[in-house]
Parts: C-alpha cells; sequence; structure tokens
C-alpha cells in the first residue's frame, strides 16, 4: 500500500515539475525583450549626456565672451575716466565709433541672453540644477534690458560727444555699468555650465545603470532557461522512479505471495510429521546406538551467518528511527547564512553520532550473547559503527527527498534485506534488487569479520561511498530548497 502511495506522489511530482519547467521557459522568453528595452535605455542616455556636455561647452564660451566683454568696458571706462581732462584731437572720431558700436554690443548680449535661456529651458538634469540653471537665466534677461539700454545711452553719449566734452564723464559711468552687467552675466553663466557638466555626470551614472540592468536580465534569462532544463531532468528522473516504485510495489507483491506459500507449505509439512508414544520414542532411541555429534557455533539459532543479518537489521531500523525524529533538513534551510553542505551535515550530525552509538551497543550485546575471539569482535564492532554511520546518512537523504514517503521505502528496503537472506523462494529479481541496497554491503563485511571470510574492506568502501552519495543528494536537497522562492515565482508566470 505504501509503495502504491508512493507511486501516486511520484507522478503529482513529475506532474509539478513539468509545470516548473513550462514557467521557467517562458520565464526565459520573457526577459529577452526587458533585456533589449534596457540596452536601449542605456545608449539613449549615454546621447543625452554628450549632448549636455556640448551644452555645458556652450554656455562656457557664452561665460568667457561675457568677461571680455567686462574687461573691455572697464578698461574703456578707465581710459574714459583718464582723458575727461585732456581731450585729444581725434576724440571725435573715437566717439562717433563708439556711438556706432552700441548695436553691435546690444546683439551680443541679446544673443548670449537667449543662449542661457535655450539652455535653462532644455535642462534634462536633477530639479535642483535645472532650477539653478533657470535662475542664472532669469538673472541675465533681468539685467538684458538695463545693459542693453545703457550701451544705447553710451552710444548716444559718445555722438554727443564730439560736441559735448562734458558728457565723457557720463559716458565711463555707463561702460563701468555695462562692465559690472557683464560680469554678472558671466558668473550666472559659469554656474550653468558647472550645472550642466553634474547633471552630464548623473545622466552617465544613468547609462550605466541600464546597461546593469540589462545584463543582469539576460544572466537571469540564462539563470530561467537553466532551471527550465533542471526543472525538466527532475521530471524524467521522478517519472522513472515512479516506474521503478511500481515494480517495486509488484516485487513486495510477490514477497508476499511467496510468504503465504511458505506458510502454508509449513503447515502441510506440519501436519505430515510423525507423532510417537512414549514406547515408540524409547525404542527409536535404543536403536540408535552411536549418536551424531555436530560442532559449530552452539549459542546461534540460525548459524554465524545470523548474527550479521540481525546486527545490519537492527542498525538500519535505527537510522530509520533517528529520522523519524529529527528533520533530515532544517526548517531554517532557507534562511540559513551556512553553506548548503553545511546545513545538511547539520542534520547529518545528530544521527551520525546516535547511529555509532548503536553499532557499538549492537556489538557490545553480540559479544555477550556469543562470547567471539576479542581480535574479530573488534573488527566487527568497527563494521558495525560503519554501518551506523552510513545508514543514518542514506535514512536522511530519503527523507529529505521523499518526505515522510522516505520512511516507507526505508522500512521496505530493510524487510527486503532481510527477507532476501533468509526465505529460498524470494524472486531472483529481487533476490539480485537485494544485492544493491546499502544493506548488503554492512551484511557481507560483518559476516566476513565473524566468519574470518574476508571482504570486510570492501563492505567498508561501500558502505562510505553510500554515506557519501547521500549526503551529496541531501545537500542537493537544500540547494532546492533555497531556491524555493524562484520556483515558486516562475510558476505563476
Amino acid at each position: 500500500t505504501g509503495a502504491t502511495t508512493l507511486t501516486d506522489g511520484l507522478g503529482q511530482l513529475s506532474d509539478g515539475a513539468d509545470q516548473v519547467a513550462s514557467g521557467a521557459q517562458q520565464l526565459a522568453a520573457g526577459t529577452t525583450p526587458l533585456a533589449e528595452g534596457a540596452s536601449q535605455v542605456a545608449g539613449g542616455a549615454t546621447a543625452l549626456a554628450g549632448g549636455t556636455r556640448e551644452a555645458a561647452a556652450g554656455v562656457g564660451d557664452l561665460a568667457q565672451g561675457a568677461n571680455g566683454i567686462a574687461d573691455g568696458n572697464q578698461a574703456l571706462a578707465d581710459n574714459v575716466n583718464k582723458i575727461a581732462d585732456q581731450i585729444p584731437p581725434e576724440f571725435a572720431q573715437v566717439a562717433t565709433d563708439l556711438s556706432k558700436a552700441a548695436p553691435q554690443v546690444n546683439d551680443a548680449l541679446t544673443r548670449a541672453a537667449a543662449a542661457l535661456q535655450t539652455a535653462a529651458d532644455d535642462c534634462t538634469g536633477t530639479p535642483a540644477q535645472c532650477d539653478a540653471l533657470r535662475q542664472a537665466a532669469a538673472d541675465a534677461n533681468a539685467a538684458l534690458p538695463q545693459a542693453t539700454a545703457t550701451v544705447t545711452q553710451i552710444g548716444d553719449l559718445a555722438g554727443e560727444a564730439a560736441k559735448l566734452p562734458d558728457g565723457i564723464r557720463s559716458i565711463a559711468d555707463a561702460n563701468q555699468q555695462l562692465a559690472d552687467g557683464a560680469r554678472g552675466l558671466a558668473g550666472g553663466a559659469t554656474k550653468a555650465a558647472t550645472g550642466l557638466y553634474t547633471i552630464a555626470g548623473g545622466i552617465d551614472g544613468l547609462g550605466s545603470g541600464a546597461s546593469q540592468v540589462a545584463d543582469g536580465t539576460r544572466q537571469l534569462g540564462a539563470g530561467a532557461a537553466t532551471l527550465s532544463s533542471g526543472a525538466a531532468q527532475v521530471a524524467s528522473g521522478v517519472s522513472q522512479s515512479e516506474d521503478g516504485a511500481g515494480q517495486l510495489a509488484d516485487g513486495v507483491q510477490q514477497v508476499a505471495s511467496g510468504t503465504s506459500s511458505l506458510a502454508d507449505g509449513l503447515d502441510t509439512a506440519v501436519a505430515q510429521l510423525p507423532t510417537y508414544t512414549d514406547a515408540e520414542a524409547t525404542s527409536l532411541a535404543n536403536v540408535v546406538a552411536d549418536p551424531v555429534s555436530a560442532t559449530g557455533v552452539s549459542d546461534s539459532l540460525f548459524g554465524i551467518a545470523a548474527v550479521p543479518l540481525l546486527a545490519m537489521a537492527v542498525l538500519w531500523f535505527g537510522g530509520l528511527a533517528s529520522f523519524v525524529v529529527f528533520q533530515a533538513v532544517s526548517a531554517r534551510a532557507l534562511t540559513s547564512r551556512r553553506a548548503s553542505g553545511l546545513v545538511a551535515l547539520r542534520g547529518f550530525a545528530p544521527a551520525a553520532i546516535i547511529g555509532a552509538v548503536q553499532g557499538l551497543l549492537v556489538a557490545g550485546v553480540v559479544q555477550v550473547a556469543s562470547q567471539y575471539d576479542w581480535s574479530d569482535w573488534a573488527l566487527f564492532a568497527l563494521v558495525c559503527i560503519a554501518a551506523g554511520i552510513a545508514f543514518a546518512a542514506v535514512n536522511q537523504a530519503l527523507v529529505a527527498v521523499f518526505g515522510g514517503a522516505g520512511r516507507w521505502i526505508a522500512a521496505i528496503v530493510g524487510a527486503l534485506a532481510v527477507a532476501a537472506n533468509i526465505v529460498s523462494t524470494v524472486p531472483p529479481v529481487l533476490a539480485g534488487f537485494a544485492t544493491l541496497l546499502p544493506t548488503s554491503p554492512a551484511y557481507s563485511a560483518m559476516l566476513g569479520a565473524l566468519a574470518s571470510s574476508g571482504g570486510v574492506g570492501a563492505g567498508v568502501v561501500a558502505l562510505a561511498v553510500w554515506a557519501v552519495l547521500a549526503l551529496v543528494v541531501t545537500t542537493l536537497i537544500v540547494v532546492r530548497r533555497r531556491t524555493a522562492s524562484v520556483r515558486a515565482a516562475a510558476l505563476p508566470a
């Protein structure tokens, strides 16, 4: 019944693994457009950063030009003040040229303010940077009317200067005001250029982050594809396990049928045994002139092979009992910071210690009951300890992989191991299968230790291989449980 239930459960597990594989494939397909979009964002951000740097360079040039204008007007104001007392003969011509240059200066100031306003309108940086740039543009536009009016006034005064030397002082004052305004414009443009460079740096960071998102999305797609492949392999393996469990159920039914046949045969044999009266028994005893004696292990019911068989069975079911009490995989495996191998070993350690103690106790009971040679017993005790540890690892792996059904599988393994060694009518298929179980090398090594028939080293090595393989399987289950959230996220997709 347990094997049949196991077969049904494996079928459901196979269906679930197929669903995981399908969901992971959909996840892998969905990550490709996301990665492409992130790459496009990264390219656009890089191009935008380049344009922002060009704008910053233009605003920097504007600041330098404004400084040049300020320096020129300052020098002009100084010169006008110096020549106010001594007007040279050529002063009228210079004043006329200055009057003609006033419209050109106004055009230059207007273009500079417009360029700064355009940079503020096209700002793509942070709100603080854009606000600073807009403030600079507003200051320049606010100062522009006064500056242009001053330049116009200077031109008018210059035109009159040829006739009115008294206007030279006014021209000097106007040029001073123009120099101050140009320096203010230059300062605002410098701040705007600095803000634009900062914006460009931030956009570069955006491009780099978008590239990282694209790379991470591609890795997610690759991982989802790997998950899909692994889930498909799990589904295939579970399907094979389902077939094997069905075959095991059939074999167990054959064992039950063979046991029933054996019971019927024993009943028939008992019925056919002759009965004797006391007189007939005495006469039969007198007929036997010379009794036949036989030597052997007098305290063994089935011979020397029975002790290793019983010891093996006790240790196997002892390992099974350990994982009725202990957890095969810690419930905190998902949140633990330890490596998966250490988590598996943490669940294995207490059961291994108990298995080793059980092996030593079983060997002690055997020695008390049978009084073997101490060298043979010491070797037998070491094999029992090794078997107790290896059986703990195998039972942990069965419970970790199959959950509660793993305990039923372990019980079936123990029953099959015992039946294969004491029932002569076990089908050859099950007898051959029993030699592949972890109980077989333990029995062989124990028998070799007590009977001095060899095979102890091979049996111990086989137990070590079983223990290592079981720990590897348990570690893989720990890894799988730590990735359960990812698979759960893949299923709805």
